[in-house]
């Protein structure tokens, strides 16, 4: 049976903890998502190694003015998605952290890391937002490498790897999925 979309994937499978339906495409995408909200204003950075569950982390988002802004770029839905996430069964176990931005005039970047269930890290980069810069680096990116967002996305993983060893998933949409593998 399909999923309309991840809303309603969430409806459905979001009752589902990972133990019993195992991490999926379809968590990944969510995930990458919720890298475009400015979860860096409200979590701790990657040197300060704290976990705050996903519920609390959105409702301290929640209460920053401008918090859903979702531009031409993010999903309308984005908002919603993420607290949707938050609620479910499936997602509100996870802890978030090691949030990273970065936006000056050459780069746009920014990263949370998720803590699953059985300890494995989701690391999510976001992608191109609305800012000049941002569509800036993203079209840089078809002729010079590293681009600053590559580099710090490198950096990024090698501080989240180094303070919390272990198991490792990267992701990202759209330019945040570049940074996963330029990572």
């Amino acid at each position: 049976m399909g999923y309309g979309n991840c809303l309603d994937y969430l409806q459905r499978r979001g009752v589902l903890p990972f133990r019993v339906a195992p991490f999926c495409p379809v968590d990944d995408l969510i995930l990458s998502l919720c890298a475009y909200l400015p979860f860096e204003q409200v979590l701790p950075g990657p040197r300060q190694g704290d976990w705050v569950p996903f519920p609390q982390a959105v409702e301290a988002l929640t209460q920053r003015p401008g918090w859903d802004a979702v531009g031409l770029i993010m999903a309308k839905d984005t908002p919603a998605l993420v607290r949707q996430a938050a609620r479910s069964p499936r997602f509100q176990t996870l802890g978030l952290g090691c949030a990273a931005g970065v936006l000056d005039q050459q780069t746009q970047f920014a990263a949370l890391t998720f803590r699953l269930p059985d300890s494995t890290l989701y690391l999510a980069f976001r992608g191109t937002d609305d800012t000049l810069v941002g569509w800036k680096e993203c079209f840089a990116m078809s002729y010079a490498f590293p681009v600053p967002a590559q580099a710090l996305a490198q950096d990024y993983l090698v501080q989240v790897a180094q303070r919390h060893p272990g198991r490792l998933r990267v992701g990202g949409h759209s330019k945040g999925g570049n940074l996963a593998v330029w990572a």
